[in-house]
């Protein structure tokens, strides 16, 4: 039989005790207790089972919770007072069980189907889920890495093109609110763990909701560039930051006022980094040549990963200014005056500097580095860099003078 009202559709000890919350959710709907009773009890079996030492049960159950949750959703305002009763119930303890090293990675990825759906069905109360999401993401400064690990895991399912489609404003609700988040836990972050997931949710709010995303686009990037020339992030984790730079071309498009200003601070911070100034139109300062003990060494780490983000994110807004460069970008987008005339301000400027750290250090990683700059540079602007020709074969040169140097040594 067919309950009309909320009120009385189910029992407080289930589902939510805020009285204000109740009484908003008076529109009538057809679901019956038992058909809700029955997906609180699949989630507490999936979540408390102490006789499952291998998980295999609660994995399953974890599996039907998500398969019958989203085939038995209703009226938005019953889905979200039932998915407010289950957060209650079971929020807490789907945290503990997240963080807890013990449970196998297989049951773990069932739980974070469970969360997704749960958003989903939760669509017309946005804001409290979210709030479920981040005020524990946010929590406890550096610590429960694992935990953490597995709730942006679960973002990333919610947000995955495999989801289902969403009711377009509620979806920019919640889009916007999940990006706004990531940015105030982006902001806190005390170490580098978390920051691969990051970046990976971050690119699908790019590729999915690029309006969204087009308005939080230098935000996101400025705080990207502070972790990308963090001195404690790996190599491995440098790379994914420089990728996600190339892979924002089309927002890049948008901004590049902001791009060549982001460019032209990253070479002067290179710069003083070297101790010269190369910077066309102006007097040159510092020596080629250092003379000290540490010339003709390696070149300081801190040096090579500047350059990498300054050349990352120059590769990228080339790559959009001038997509012929690059057969993957479908874009007739073409720069403006003022942005072509910056990025040609940029090109010279990049190639002495180059030169100089070529000639101070006697460094093969940092050689490799200059033909793949130049290689890129020329495809990009093609007949416009014939200009720029004398100052790439002297970049070119250096190199070419140290292979020959380690060929006659042999």
């Amino acid at each position: 039989m067919a309950i009309n009202t909320l009120e009385v559709s189910q029992p407080a000890h289930h589902f939510c005790s805020n009285v204000e919350c109740i009484e908003s959710l008076s529109t009538p709907f057809p679901e019956t207790p038992a058909k809700y009773d029955r997906g609180y009890n699949i989630l507490g079996r999936a979540l408390k089972d102490d006789n499952d030492a291998l998980y295999t049960k609660r994995t399953q159950n974890a599996n039907q919770f998500v398969a019958f949750y989203v085939s038995a959703a209703g009226s938005a305002d019953a889905n979200a007072f039932v998915s407010d009763g289950l957060i209650r119930s079971y929020g807490e303890v789907v945290w503990d069980v997240l963080g807890d090293g013990r449970p196998p990675s297989t049951y773990k990825n069932s739980l974070i189907r469970c969360i997704a759906a749960l958003g989903h069905v939760y669509m017309a109360q946005a804001p409290l889920f979210l709030s479920w999401i981040f005020d524990r993401l946010n929590s406890n400064g550096g610590s429960e890495t694992e935990l953490k690990f597995w709730i942006l895991a679960a973002l990333r399912e919610f947000l995955s093109p495999t989801s289902p489609q969403m009711d377009v404003a509620r979806s920019e609700l919640l889009v916007t609110g999940i990006l706004s988040n990531l940015q105030i836990f982006l902001d806190n972050m005390e170490s580098h763990g978390c920051l691969p997931k990051v970046l990976d949710i971050l690119l699908i709010v790019a590729e999915r909701y690029p309006g969204i995303f087009d308005d939080a686009f230098k935000d996101v990037v400025d705080l990207v560039v502070g972790w990308s020339i963090d001195a404690s992030v790996p190599k491995a984790t440098q790379s994914l930051i420089f990728d996600f730079f190339r892979r924002l071309w089309t927002q890049w498009a948008n901004h590049l006022d902001f791009g060549m200003e982001l460019l032209r601070h990253l070479i002067t911070d290179f710069e003083e980094l070297v101790g010269v100034r190369r910077e066309p139109g102006q007097p040159e300062e510092g020596a080629i040549e250092l003379d000290s003990p540490t010339s003709g060494g390696k070149v300081p780490g801190n040096v090579v990963t500047l350059f990498r983000v300054y050349q990352s994110i120059l590769c990228s807004i080339c790559y959009e200014g001038f997509p012929q460069g690059n057969a993957n970008v479908e874009s007739d987008v073409q720069m403006e005056e003022g942005a072509k005339r910056e990025l040609h301000h940029l090109v010279p400027w990049t190639l002495r500097l180059m030169y100089v750290v070529s000639h101070r250090f006697d460094d093969k990683g940092w050689f490799a580095l200059v033909p793949e700059t130049i290689k890129f540079l020329s495809r990009a602007l093609r007949d416009h860099f014939v200009e720029y020709q004398e100052e790439a074969v002297k970049a070119y040169q250096v190199e070419l003078e140290w292979h020959l140097d380690e060929f006659e040594d042999k």
